[in-house]
């Protein structure tokens, strides 16, 4: 089994990953039909517009995506690993995920020299088990108009006195554990998780929000729900709806005691 430095597996946290599963090689199914496992939202979108109506819909190819978080996705690979055929024939996974996987013994290996444009990966997406197929930045966005002055690193980001105004998307926990460790050391480290599980709590207790997806995220920057004034609006409406119900379910009560 291939060895790797566990921050050599965490830089790559951020990448999304490409995998075969065992059991079922990549386009062994009838027809030419594949299977790819996929968070869904935006992301199940731009494989199909980029990956499947462009390239393989005219090879004949059939795609179907199987859409779900990452944990539900891994825990049934493990348990079709024994298992004659799989139910998908590729998984979308991050770096780490997948380097977990093929610890669990779940992944084909793939023989890159049936694969003409391998050539034209980069050497840090090149996996003996998976390739990378996406990457990108892990940085802090924010609202000017909720948080100022303007957050200089992970840091400032998760200083507790933002409180309610710091949000977290559920499905990029790797890189929030790096991120809160990268400011729990003054970014001298991204693996200590003991740091960085207080840092989380910390804001966790002041208030922060946790978001399952990144488009639940981005409608809540949207509507911006960090804004002090939003929130009051919002509790106002807590307060109307709260006193309309009551009135209700008081004069139920009412009629109940009149019968």
């Amino acid at each position: 089994m291939a060895s790797f430095d566990r921050r050599d597996l965490l830089k790559g946290a951020g990448a999304a990953a490409l995998a075969a599963a065992t059991g079922m090689p990549a386009f062994a199914q009838s027809g030419g039909r594949v299977v790819v496992g996929t968070w869904g939202g935006d992301y199940a979108r731009l494989l199909t517009k980029n990956v499947e109506d462009p390239i393989l819909k005219p090879k004949g190819l059939e795609v179907v995506q199987d859409q779900a978080g990452d944990a539900p996705r891994r825990a049934k690979m493990v348990a079709e690993r024994r298992l004659p055929r799989g139910t998908v024939d590729i998984q979308g996974l991050s770096a780490a995920n997948m380097y977990e996987m093929n610890e669990a013994g779940v992944l084909e290996q793939i023989d890159y020299s049936k694969l003409p444009n391998a050539k034209n990966l980069l050497p840090t997406m090149k996996y003996p088990y998976g390739m990378g197929h996406i990457y990108s930045g892990n940085v802090v966005i924010y609202n000017p108009k909720i948080i100022s002055p303007a957050p200089k690193g992970f840091k400032d980001w998760l200083d507790p006195k933002w409180g309610s105004k710091i949000g977290f998307i559920d499905i990029q926990y790797q890189s929030i554990f790096i991120a809160a460790s990268m400011a729990a050391t003054d970014g001298k480290d991204m693996n200590d998780l003991e740091k960085a599980k207080e840092v989380l709590l910390a804001v966790k207790k002041a208030g922060a929000r946790v978001y399952p997806t990144n488009e639940a995220f981005a409608q809540a920057m949207k509507n911006e729900e960090g804004d002090p004034e939003e929130r009051a609006e919002q509790g106002q409406r807590l307060r109307l709806y709260g006193r309309h119900a009551g009135q209700g379910a008081a004069g139920g009560l009412r009629r109940r005691h009149g019968l």
